[in-house]
């Protein structure tokens, strides 16, 4: 199965909500989350604070990102997400729409950095982009 991961972000709507519309105070986050439901079958957020969350999961606004976190809280951090992907089941390959700090310390599964090198605003031309080739809804 292929699976999308989008990385958490800063900005979050502030009430709790399910994790698919709490980080939508973010552009970046909305266009991802439409590619990413336009093209695989599932996908889940990277989050800083709670690990692998399914969109559906209903989350608190928090403020921390994995930039906050020393390096070795990173690297606790990377080997329990990897093994929360792990245990999805074999067979999965991993689309990540998400910055390297995301995923660095990941391990153990078969991740596709989709936009690796490219900084915000050329992600955010790009799922443009590719919304106008493919007719899919860009937000």
């Amino acid at each position: 199965m292929n699976i999308g991961l989008i990385s958490c972000t800063k900005r979050k709507l502030d009430q709790p909500c399910p994790a698919r519309d709490l980080y939508t105070a973010s552009a970046l986050f909305r266009k991802a989350r439409a590619y990413c439901e336009y093209h695989y079958e599932t996908w889940y957020i990277l989050s800083a604070k709670h690990g692998l969350v399914h969109p559906d999961q209903i989350l608190a606004p928090y403020d921390l990102t994995l930039k906050q976190l020393s390096v070795a809280e990173q690297r606790a951090w990377g080997k329990r997400v990897s093994e929360q992907l792990r245990a999805l089941g074999e067979g999965h390959l991993f689309y990540a729409h998400a910055g390297q700090t995301y995923l660095q310390y990941l391990s153990g599964v078969q991740i596709i950095n989709v936009l690796a090198g490219y900084s915000q605003g050329p992600r955010m031309h790009w799922y443009s982009e590719q919304a106008a080739k493919e007719g899919w809804l860009c937000p």
